[in-house]
């Protein structure tokens, strides 16, 4: 995990889908499932649009593996550059990985932030 943290710190979008199964499935807080490494891609690239977003750390607080599957549950940080409009973040994160030809994949990750839920934009009205 320490690499993955470090490949999203530098904003390298393919070396961090090289961690996901071809149809790996990622739940972000948030949004919607994004489902395939097409899918996963299109995400990261649009994370990484204006460059590097911060530094991320990851923890990793458990796994239980058996065979060929294990289950990772890990606690993140995130730190965002100096001046960014984001604040820093805490949170966690479960993945069920797979081990496929000797690598261990990405085959399903969810994450959620210790941050509170934006509150929802006032309704617009009309006059």
């Amino acid at each position: 995990m320490t690499a993955y943290g470090r490949y999203f710190s530098a904003g390298h979008t393919d070396s961090l889908l090289a961690f996901y199964a071809d149809q790996a499935h990622v739940m972000p807080p948030n949004s919607r499932q994004v489902q395939g490494r097409d899918a996963v891609r299109q995400m990261y690239a649009a994370v990484f649009q204006n460059g590097p977003t911060g530094v991320l750390r990851f923890h990793v607080d458990d796994v239980t593996a058996n065979g060929p599957v294990a289950v990772l549950r890990a606690s993140w940080t995130f730190t965002p550059p100096a001046g960014a409009p984001m604040p820093p973040d805490t949170g966690a994160g479960m993945g069920v990985w797979r081990k496929t030809d000797g690598h261990w994949k990405i085959m399903s990750e969810i994450w959620r932030s210790d941050l509170p839920v934006p509150a929802p934009a006032p309704p617009h009205r009309r006059g």
